[in-house]
């Protein structure tokens, strides 16, 4: 989901998957060494040497490798991008009851990307995901209710989003946060809170939050 003043959340892993179609297996939960080393080459940015493993995960229906292979797929990291077979993988793997997958494809259902856009199925995703404790779900449910996207405008329960991102380590939650103390956005105004929860979230590398933190001379 795209933010023009709050930031949303993205997670940026990658590989790749001929198809994302009937993917299913008896292994799904098992993590070989093949794909472990799979995983160590896409960690050190080798996402071409990681695609075999990634792959053969992918297919016998390991959640992670689906969200990687999706990621990389929608990123065109290491392949061309496609948007359809990403969103397809976040399914598959969002069927699987992984909760960056749902947050993922709520994202894709956001912004039209790879899918029609469908903000209430992007709603419910993130709900999904939220409650099963996902930061990123959370910051963009906030996100939601900031602008009122897919629901009332409410910046309290915006804010109490955001701060139950920040709870998490979620950095875009934490600057989401900072901004509400800042402006008085759902929560009483109070600079000093402000200051503290932008701080964390610039030294979490979150780039608002760094360049908020440069403009106030923070």
């Amino acid at each position: 989901m795209k933010s023009i003043h709050y930031t949303a959340s993205a997670i940026l892993i990658g590989g790749i998957l001929a198809s994302c179609d009937n993917v299913a297996g008896p292994k799904a939960g098992v993590q070989s060494p093949t794909y472990r080393q799979a995983v160590a080459q896409y960690d050190a940015g080798n996402y071409a040497a990681a695609l075999p493993g990634l792959r053969m995960a992918a297919y016998q229906g390991n959640p992670d490798a689906l969200v990687k292979l999706g990621n990389c797929l929608e990123q065109g990291l290491g392949t061309e991008k496609n948007e359809y077979e990403a969103a397809n993988c976040y399914s598959r793997a969002a069927g699987a009851g992984n909760a960056g997958a749902m947050n993922l494809l709520g994202n894709m259902y956001a912004d039209g990307v790879g899918v029609s856009r469908d903000i209430r199925r992007a709603l419910s995703l993130y709900e999904t995901a939220a409650a099963k404790g996902d930061g990123a779900a959370l910051n963009n449910l906030g996100t939601c209710y900031r602008r009122g996207e897919g629901v009332p405008q409410d910046e309290a329960r915006a804010a109490d989003y955001f701060r139950r991102a920040a709870e998490r380590g979620n950095a875009a939650g934490m600057c989401n946060l900072g901004l509400c103390y800042l402006h008085g956005a759902g929560v009483e105004q109070n600079e000093d809170l402000a200051r503290e929860w932008i701080s964390r979230a610039a030294a979490k590398g979150n780039k608002s939050a760094i360049n908020h933190m440069q403009n106030f001379n923070w």
